[in-house]
């Protein structure tokens, strides 16, 4: 009904800058062109959600702020109803992920931080896809490297809090299988690794300058191995708590002990020798001998005994 009592009987067509309840409950305060939502406009939902932004033909298009019933919310690019292009979502237990989105989710560069951990590196469909940096908030260990479908997979760099220990490994789905380890005390290992501990086949260099090829366990010397001492020293056999055990024939019994091993050497007059038994010039004739060859075959050790009891060789 117009004012000068004319009257139009048909289809309106929504136009220009003005209010639309909806029969659902949803009201939308904003622009219309031909009687669709354009430009910019706020839609209230009756459920509680609220959209503020830009508009294309009745969907979210363009930059836009989207407040979801669960507390969250969004302020960045959309695309035909869908966050798409690039956003800063603001979770409500406080986590927060800033990047890229496609199609709803986050895909491409972005940032995700939480009480426990921050993230910052690739994304597909919402999880750690590509090449990234994984950070603990608790103590600051971090993993750089490859990710796929959200775990760690291929190769990366962990650093434990502290800077305690490096690895430079490999990873298939979150489990770490070689690497090298650079102890915070100048040791390096190279091989088999589990739970981020040497574990299986592999070589160790010492600050010292030792080295050990072999098996390990828990990070320990365990089962067959051969520590190269620096002074020339080679010791090969099985080895059990970091310490190596290995019987040798010779003339005389006698035991030696040291950090790195631990000799039982069978005489073959039947008597035993404590290693404290022999002074320090005997003791150094000792570990010569043993280190000349394999230890299993030393046969020309003569006993000999002086003035107040000890054993020479």
């Amino acid at each position: 009904m117009y004012t000068n009592g004319d009257s139009y009987t048909g289809q309106i067509l929504a136009h220009g800058t003005g209010k639309m309840v909806y029969t659902n409950g949803d009201v939308y305060e904003g622009e219309f062109d031909m009687g669709k939502r354009n430009n910019k406009g706020t839609y209230k939902y009756i459920n509680g959600e609220k959209y503020c932004g830009q508009w294309k033909d009745n969907m979210h298009h363009g930059q836009g702020i989207f407040t979801y019933k669960t507390g969250d919310v969004y302020n960045g690019e959309f695309f035909e109803n869908k966050r798409h292009g690039r956003g800063d979502m603001l979770f409500e237990g406080g986590s927060r992920y800033k990047g890229l989105w496609s199609q709803g989710k986050c895909n491409g560069l972005g940032v995700m931080t939480t009480s426990k951990v921050e993230y910052n590196g690739a994304w597909r469909n919402n999880l750690y896809h590509g090449k990234g940096t994984l950070t603990s908030q608790c103590d600051g260990s971090s993993y750089t490297g490859l990710f796929n479908e959200g775990k760690k997979h291929g190769k990366g760099v962990a650093i434990f809090q502290n800077g305690d220990k490096v690895i430079e490994g490999y990873w298939i789905n979150d489990f770490l299988l070689t690497g090298t380890i650079f102890e915070k005390n100048g040791d390096k290992y190279e091989g088999e690794v589990r739970k981020y501990k040497k574990h299986g086949r592999g070589k160790i260099t010492y600050k010292n300058g030792d080295t050990f090829v072999g098996s390990f366990k828990d990070d320990n010397r365990k089962g067959q191995g051969k520590l190269h001492a620096k002074d020339g020293l080679v010791l090969e056999g099985d080895w059990t708590h970091n310490k190596c055990l290995a019987k040798v024939v010779c003339d005389i019994e006698f035991d030696i002990t040291t950090k790195d091993y631990e000799f039982k050497i069978a005489g073959q007059n039947g008597k035993r020798v404590a290693s404290e038994q022999l002074g320090p010039v005997e003791k150094k004739r000792v570990l010569d001998k043993l280190s000349t060859g394999v230890l299993t075959d030393i046969t020309n050790v003569e006993q000999k005994r002086d003035k107040i009891g000890r054993f020479s060789v």
